[in-house]
């Protein structure tokens, strides 16, 4: 936002507050999936709830920010690991095909529908030796990218476009009593005419945020996961994956595996997402998940590999998702 302010005028004075330094919490930890889709839940409600022909602008909408982040990089001329490999969306083989036949429906019911092709359960054991995932739907659009590096390169574009960036620097209160709004930080304050709030799962934290009445639209989850060892050649020649594409399982139990640009497996999914205790919301290193055995247990044939790093750390949800 910071980035596009300043590209969109240039007598416009544009101040980043952060409370770490960019990238921290889930702008540089998460996943590095881009699908096209939004929200963590039904899009069948979505539809019911706001109409197909919404729903299906947000859907565009999503492309076209996918498209964004390309351009971006390209102007700037920064890389952020990007690769256009699309995903699938799959079920699990036990409950069949209904999951995928409902979400083709929905996508079909927005105008998304053309853009899904559908595997069986045969061609998808072909492509990824998994006793567990049936039939899947495939969407080129999108695929997986570096998180880290590419808040790195916005941040860097933010500076160079005049942005002035304050990291380390907790916003303590917000206050609106004048005709600016005043944020108060530990070393110093700062006065706006304008205040764009992109706090995530932090939101609650901040002094002035009830009033705003900014807090109880959001629910922090911390969400963990994790990524094994890299894959030799002969680990991916035995694995199969020639779309290197993430897989995403359509069902209550919730699973996403995606390859990294450094040759490994990130898993996340399960239940391996919780409610946060405190008001700390710092990432958490998850013991048990260093010697859990899901990637195995869905692809056997890689099923040798160690877990190199687990991780987590706060996203928020809102009641309709």
């Amino acid at each position: 936002t910071a980035y596009h302010l300043a590209c969109a005028s240039s007598g416009t004075r544009v101040a980043l507050l952060e409370a770490e330094v960019a990238g921290y919490g889930a702008s540089g930890r998460n996943a590095g999936q881009l699908l096209v889709t939004f929200g963590g839940g039904d899009l069948g409600a979505q539809v019911r709830r706001h109409g197909a022909e919404k729903v299906g602008q947000a859907l565009t909408y999503v492309n076209e920010g996918i498209e964004a982040m390309k351009s971006v990089a390209a102007t700037e001329g920064f890389d952020y690991d990007f690769r256009e490999t699309g995903y699938l969306k799959a079920a699990l083989r036990v409950e069949g095909d209904a999951e995928i036949e409902r979400y083709q429906r929905i996508f079909e019911q927005v105008g998304h529908g053309g853009h899904l092709h559908y595997l069986n359960p045969s061609q998808v054991e072909e492509e990824l030796h998994s006793p567990l995932i049936g039939g899947a739907l495939y969407d080129p659009r999108g695929g997986q990218f570096n998180p880290l590096k590419l808040v790195r390169g916005l941040k860097a574009a933010a500076l160079r476009r005049g942005v002035q960036l304050f990291e380390n620097s907790p916003v303590a209160t917000i206050g609106t009593d004048g005709p600016r709004v005043r944020i108060e930080t530990g070393q110093g304050a700062l006065e706006a005419d304008r205040l764009v709030l992109a706090t995530n799962a932090y939101t609650h934290l901040l002094g002035g945020a009830q009033a705003l009445g900014l807090t109880r639209a959001q629910y922090p989850l911390i969400v963990r996961g994790t990524i094994t060892e890299p894959l030799s050649e002969a680990d991916w020649q035995a694995a199969g994956w020639p779309r290197r594409s993430g897989v995403n399982i359509l069902s209550q139990l919730f699973f996403s595996f995606a390859p990294t640009v450094q040759g490994g497996m990130l898993w996340v999914g399960g239940y391996n997402t919780h409610a946060p205790s405190d008001r700390a919301l710092m990432p958490e290193v998850h013991a048990p998940l260093r010697s859990s055995k899901v990637v195995g247990t869905f692809f056997p044939r890689l099923a040798h590999l160690k877990t190199a790093q687990t991780w987590g750390g706060p996203i928020s949800i809102t009641a309709d998702w």
